[in-house]
């Protein structure tokens, strides 16, 4: 059975999340050419068969002070000229379309760990540049393994009673069975014969089981990525550390009156975001907006 699960996160360099390794880059300023950052990851576990793949996700961020005190923001990726300059032999890169990363891919048939070398072009000269006060800024390097899962239609809904009661999905109008889903742009009729349906609970899932999931909505049936693994609690740190501080008053974790019950570990020292478990999974990743110096001021 295919689900879908989508997350979005990403992971600071030389911290270490299930064995991803993303060295410091060496960022080579060109005066009317794009820049370069050449940089090494290293993962394990990683595959290419002729059916799926995994992969790390790049990408690369300007810290620093000046006007905009202080900033953090994308790097963008070339269209092309990147290069794979040591490590495993015929390893890809993949430019997306809105250029804010890159993936670097195992080659077909391998199985095993990963080492890369890679010289990237980043496509920031007439950008960033021009923008007083970030000729003092620094360039950081992200990443996240993930799993590349091809098209194909897959089955949703769970059978089991107690599921049911928690407003699983299932086949309308039958004994409790999957629901089929073969096409990108199917249009599916909730409540109705020949679509979906689920129970209409005041203690469980609220909905007016009706409707209709529309044509142009995503079902993921086209190919897409997946996270690999969790996400730790050392690499959301490493994230906290490298964003603005005004910024961390929504993306911090630690003011959750729960969050220590939880399992959380994070926590700020000498404006630090440090986690003491770094390689135990997040229980969270979100909070209410604390106040402006509530936070981790240094």
């Amino acid at each position: 059975m295919r689900s879908l699960f989508f997350t979005l996160t990403i992971l600071h360099f030389s911290a270490i999340a299930s064995d991803l390794s993303i060295g410091r880059p060496e960022w080579k300023r060109i005066v009317g050419a794009p820049d370069e950052a050449r940089l090494v990851i290293s993962w394990r576990n990683a595959w290419h068969t002729d059916r799926n793949h995994d992969g790390v996700w790049i990408t690369l961020r300007y810290s620093g002070s000046g006007d905009m005190n202080p900033f953090s923001v994308p790097s963008l990726i070339a269209r092309d000229g990147h290069r794979v300059v040591g490590g495993t032999a015929d390893t890809r890169i993949q430019v997306p379309p809105d250029r804010v990363g890159l993936w670097v891919i195992p080659p077909k048939g391998h199985h095993g760990d990963m080492r890369v070398d890679l010289l990237i072009k980043l496509d920031d000269e007439g950008n960033y540049d021009r923008v007083r006060g970030m000729d003092e800024r620094t360039l950081t390097a992200h990443g996240l393994e993930q799993v590349f899962i091809p098209e194909g239609g897959f089955w949703v809904g769970d059978p089991d009673p107690k599921a049911q009661e928690m407003g699983a999905l299932h086949k309308y109008g039958t004994a409790p069975a999957p629901f089929f889903i073969g096409e990108e742009q199917q249009a599916i009729a909730v409540g109705a014969p020949g679509g979906i349906g689920y129970q209409v609970d005041a203690n469980g899932y609220r909905g007016d089981g009706g409707g209709i999931v529309p044509s142009d909505f995503p079902k993921g049936v086209h190919a897409f990525w997946i996270m690999k693994y969790e996400l730790m609690q050392g690499q959301y740190a490493d994230l906290l550390n490298d964003l603005p501080r005004l910024a961390t008053y929504l993306r911090s974790p630690t003011s959750g009156r729960d969050y220590q019950q939880e399992g959380g570990s994070i926590v700020c020292e000498n404006g630090v975001y440090r986690a003491l478990y770094p390689e135990r999974c997040c229980p969270g990743t979100t909070s209410q907006p604390s106040q402006p110096g509530a936070d981790c001021a240094p």
